[in-house]
């Protein structure tokens, strides 16, 4: 019960809580409970709850974090039912690397999958297929290195960033690419 009090504190100062959770499905992210107050068409205040898994370091050239998990809750949720709800995604979600997102459940199609299609098309010149494999670990993903353009899969990727030294005032997300050794930022198709 103490962190669930500890949960409603923080909500009447702020409008996010971050859990102490540095890493779920072996990737890096934020789990973070978020709060927005709106009002209804007659006026009166409403809240909805969100919970979001953010990973900073993967980073679209133009966006500071991407959601890699977002599910608006429904209102007037109490905190006791937001972290049942927290539990139940906790428990349940996995991370489909093809498409670079935690799902609840098993990803739509497996890797498998995708993996027998780009066999049988990659090598053809009429297709141009929309993911690749990783030049780390060989598993379908739709992610691709800023400068050249080389197939690297999100968790590759935060290998290859964590790596890296960089200097205070470079951004860690970066990585050096494993084709070209340039500096990078990962982009998803």
């Amino acid at each position: 019960m103490e962190f669930i009090d500890e949960v409603k504190a923080r909500f009447e100062t702020t409008e996010q809580f971050y859990f102490p959770i540095t890493h779920l499905c072996n990737m890096k992210v934020d789990l973070v409970l978020s709060k927005l107050t709106v009002r209804n068409k007659d006026g009166t205040p409403m809240t909805r709850y969100f919970i979001r898994i953010i990973n900073d370091s993967f980073c679209c050239v133009y966006k500071e974090h991407q959601d890699l998990y977002y599910q608006p809750l429904e209102f007037g949720e109490s905190i006791e039912t937001l972290m049942k709800s927290v539990d139940d995604l906790l428990e349940n979600v996995q991370f489909d690397k093809v498409c670079n997102r935690f799902v609840i459940g098993a990803p739509k199609k497996s890797i498998k999958s995708y993996k027998a299609l780009y066999e049988k098309y990659k090598n053809n010149e009429k297709i141009k297929l929309s993911y690749g494999e990783c030049a780390v670990c060989y598993d379908i993903t739709t992610s691709k290195t800023s400068c050249c353009g080389q197939v690297v899969c999100l968790n590759c990727h935060q290998k290859l960033a964590e790596k890296r030294d960089y200097d205070e005032e470079e951004r860690p997300e970066f990585a050096e690419c494993p084709l070209c050794k340039e500096d990078y930022l990962l982009n998803v198709i």
